[in-house]
């Protein structure tokens, strides 16, 4: 999936950095993923980590109404290696907006991370426009083989 190497941001937003943020990536117990095509396809990802695994849920929609069953894929074993690629993006340095808008429709993401150890759930969106390392992120997120997205 190539990306627009140009990145904005809405300048009123505050920019912040997530302080607590590396060292909660061992409590990580849910990564929420959504990426919609204005007017067409809508993915949804939800990595869940738990014990020493992690699981992939994935539900595709290409228009409303033409839901299809959610693809689920375990990954016994994979937790560690995840965490480890996960926190070399440096996520908690991400704004928590980015939008160009210059373009009316095109391309709209979500990020949720939810914890387990009393760190605040961190939201980051985006409408047209992405963090410098977002291609490196989803590549890191797809897990499964044959993504079509």
């Amino acid at each position: 999936m190539m990306m627009s190497p140009k990145r904005f941001y809405d300048e009123e937003m505050p920019k912040k950095q997530i302080p607590s943020f590396g060292a909660s990536i061992p409590f990580i117990r849910q990564i929420y993923f959504s990426y919609a095509v204005f007017f067409s396809q809508q993915e949804e990802r939800t990595i869940t980590l738990s014990g020493d695994d992690l699981s992939l849920e994935v539900s595709n929609r290409m228009q409303e109404g033409s839901d299809a069953p959610p693809f689920v894929q375990e990954f016994p074993g994979r937790k560690q290696d995840f965490l480890d690629a996960f926190a070399s993006l440096h996520i908690g340095e991400w704004e928590p907006w980015y939008c160009d808008y210059r373009v009316l429709d095109g391309t709209s993401w979500t990020l949720i991370i939810r914890f387990c150890n009393g760190q605040d759930e961190v939201e980051i969106h985006g409408r047209n426009a992405y963090p410098d390392n977002f291609d490196d992120f989803y590549d890191l997120i797809k897990l499964e083989e044959n993504n079509t997205f």
